[in-house]
């Protein structure tokens, strides 16, 4: 199991700008590039087709700057692509981010190693 923590969150990619923007975003292509990196050694029979970015309650130029940098393609998950809520919801982005967090966290299994 890999796990990587991204010290960067949703506060500093919305209310940032300029070059200390820009840090934040290469903070995460870095630690992207990083997981990839260990991937591809631990499963080099197994390739990772594309990057799929998390809902977010607004735009931070984030999926362009990774589909900038990166060399696959990054598109941008939505839950209802995955989950039918019905012909008439249509999830605003604060919803669905909201909805992702929460789904993601009942779908979560841990057991702890005595």
């Amino acid at each position: 199991m890999l796990a990587r923590r991204i010290e960067v969150g949703m506060q500093e990619l919305t209310s940032t700008s300029g070059t200390t923007r820009e840090e934040q975003f290469q903070r995460v292509l870095l630690e992207l590039q990083r997981t990839f990196d260990h991937f591809d050694r631990q499963f080099a029979y197994v390739s990772v087709a594309k990057l799929m970015l998390a809902p977010s309650p607004e735009d931070t130029g984030l999926l362009e700057y990774l589909a900038r940098n990166l060399d696959l393609p990054v598109e941008r998950a939505h839950l209802s692509a995955a989950i039918d809520f019905g012909s008439a919801v249509e999830l605003e982005p604060e919803q669905e981010w909201r909805l992702f967090h929460l789904i993601g966290a009942a779908l979560r299994h841990e057991s702890k190693v005595l």
